[in-house]
Order: structure tokens, then C-alpha cells, then sequence
């Protein structure tokens, strides 16, 4: 049976020579994010300090009427131990990130694509 008869509405694609651009956005910025993070976890494991910055605010709107009720801000603080625990969260957090990353640019230099 030739493979003509088998599939006949399908063609195969083959995926392109070379990685577009916006595949070479995405991959540049999962490397980058996640080795900030990983710098950002380290520093906080080895200062034993974090500080973490928020801002909370209450909003409303109906069509053009805007109401603002209140805004909040406040820094969280950790030291010691709380502050090694969200390091290493941060650092999985951006290793997570560089694996992805990594992933794609082998994906990319291979001409790889997921089933």
C-alpha cells in the first residue's frame, strides 16, 4: 500500500533548517529569568536574609467610573532559616527555568518537535 493511498489528505511537514526568531526570544528568556533567580535564591542563602516587597490595592470600576479605595504596602522579612527555605524555593524556581530553556535550544539545534 504505497503511504499516498494511506494518508491522503495529510502532507509531511519537516520542520524548518533554522529556529525562527520568536523560539529564539522565548528560549534567551527562560535562560535569562532563570539564572536571575538562581543568583536571587543564592544570595538569599548565603546572606540568610530575604526581603520581599508587596503592594495590595482594592479597585473598582463601572464603565468610566473609577473608584480606588484603599492601597497597602508592607515588606516581608525573612532571616535565618525562613530565609534559606525561600531561596532554595527561588533557585528550584529559576533551575526549572534554565532546564526549559535548555530543552528548547537542544529541541531547536536537533529540529526536534514533541508527538
Amino acid at each position: 500500500m504505497s503511504e499516498r493511498a494511506y494518508f491522503p489528505s495529510r502532507s509531511i511537514a519537516f520542520p524548518p533548517d533554522r529556529p525562527d526568531f520568536a523560539t529564539l526570544v522565548v528560549i534567551f528568556f527562560l535562560l535569562a529569568v532563570g539564572s536571575l533567580l538562581v543568583w536571587i535564591g543564592k544570595q538569599a542563602i548565603q546572606t540568610r536574609h530575604y526581603e520581599s516587597k508587596w503592594e495590595q490595592s482594592v479597585d473598582a470600576s463601572v464603565g468610566s467610573i473609577e473608584i480606588s479605595a484603599s492601597k497597602e504596602y508592607g515588606v516581608d522579612r525573612f532571616e535565618g532559616a525562613d530565609a534559606e527555605r525561600v531561596g532554595i524555593g527561588i533557585a528550584a524556581l529559576g533551575s526549572m527555568l534554565i532546564l526549559w530553556g535548555v530543552a528548547g535550544t537542544c529541541m531547536d539545534v536537533h529540529n526536534l518537535t514533541l508527538p
